[in-house]
């Protein structure tokens, strides 16, 4: 045969794959990380929930005794037998709003909150249905509908640490808070007493003696003392940021013509905005957490209040990476200053409850002594 025959050459070449060992041992690996992260995660997030709960207690435990003492609120009924504290459902006029009846407390409580939704105070609400409100981080609350006729049974607030997420159990995510009458506050069933029977007048002068030489057992006369551990700490619940222009949107923007001539600007109004609508906020709140504790917001306290507040303010604004752009740092003509809002405020709560207990705390020393 004549031209040129073509040939065909074979390579004996076998795609390799994985072996089914290493299959198995890659899978075996990838189980085993995952049980590790699985049961790491377990232990993180009860303890989130715990401390979401914690968070709302501490909130309770300070709201429930300034409310169940405001004497506009819950005024002492000339009666006898009536019931007391917040046993007195007669209406109340509380910023434009009355309140009155079994809603009395649930009504005046939730106006206390940081509330993202519409407030439902009934009785058919539940954490499974229709819940009271849910306030600005998420938890959900059941507030309860209740005259307190006696002092025996409780309130029960429930709560939802993390909303509609699951798993919705007792003690994992979902907690119970018991009020009770006198404004004593439990996360457990409380066994109170009975309240005290009413006297005869006939028998008024000799029970008046004896609580008189009660008294003096107590007193001074007698070498008894009395510690009195005053507390004071602001809860960002207790805050309302609505109010505070441009926190968590906006920030502080200032343009110099000079070498950082917009830091100064940016400073003043950053105090201007901080003066305007916080610090009046947190004066109230002082004020009435010491009215809770029965204590008078004197000139001592308010100049606690005062230097707390502008220590707060100045540690805030001196505080690394607070006021941000070129002019803040002297390197452009131009002089760009920015302070983003929220982190301002925030940061100034810190500090302020920091320092609001250091001076505090001064004035308990003294009283221990």
């Amino acid at each position: 045969m004549s031209g040129n025959t073509p040939f065909i050459v074979q390579t004996n070449t076998q795609a390799k794959g994985f072996s089914l060992a290493e299959v198995l041992i890659v899978v075996a690996c990838v189980i085993v990380i995952a049980v590790l992260c699985l049961q790491v995660l377990k232990k993180i997030i009860p303890d989130r929930e715990a401390r979401m709960f914690k968070k709302a207690y501490n909130l309770t435990t300070r709201l429930v005794p300034s409310m169940v003492h405001d004497e506009d609120l819950y005024p002492e009924v000339d009666s006898k037998n009536a019931p007391q504290f917040f046993g007195n459902t007669e209406w109340v006029i509380y910023e434009g709003k009355k309140y009155e009846g079994p809603t009395k407390f649930c009504g005046l409580f939730a106006a206390k909150l940081n509330v993202v939704s519409s407030v439902s105070c009934s009785a058919n609400a539940s954490l499974d249905g229709k819940a009271t409100l849910t306030t600005n981080d998420g938890v959900v609350w059941v507030l309860p509908v209740t005259e307190f006729k006696d002092l025996k049974t409780p309130g029960i607030i429930q709560i939802d640490t993390n909303g509609a997420k699951k798993p919705n159990k007792e003690g994992y995510d979902r907690y119970k808070i018991y009020v009770y009458q006198d404004g004593t506050v439990s996360n457990n069933p409380v066994d109170m007493p009975d309240l005290p029977a009413v006297n005869n007048d006939t028998n008024s002068s000799d029970n008046s003696e004896d609580s008189n030489s009660k008294d003096d057992s107590n007193g001074s006369g007698g070498g008894g003392s009395i510690t009195i551990e005053i507390e004071i700490k602001i809860d960002s619940n207790e805050i309302n940021y609505s109010s505070i222009n441009g926190y968590g949107t906006g920030e502080i923007y200032e343009r110099g013509k000079g070498w950082s001539g917009s830091k100064e600007k940016a400073y003043e109004k950053a105090c201007q905005l901080l003066n305007g609508s916080l610090k009046p906020q947190l004066n109230k709140i002082v004020e009435s957490q010491l009215k809770s504790q029965g204590i008078i917001y004197t000139d001592e306290f308010s100049d606690i209040f005062n230097s707390a507040y502008s220590d707060a303010v100045t540690q805030a604004l001196n505080s690394d990476g607070m006021i941000t752009g070129r002019g803040a740092r002297g390197l452009s003509s131009k002089g760009k200053a920015r302070i983003d809002v929220k982190k301002l405020v925030d940061t100034t709560l810190k500090n302020f409850n920091k320092n609001m207990a250091n001076g505090i705390e001064k004035v308990n020393e003294r009283l221990r002594q």
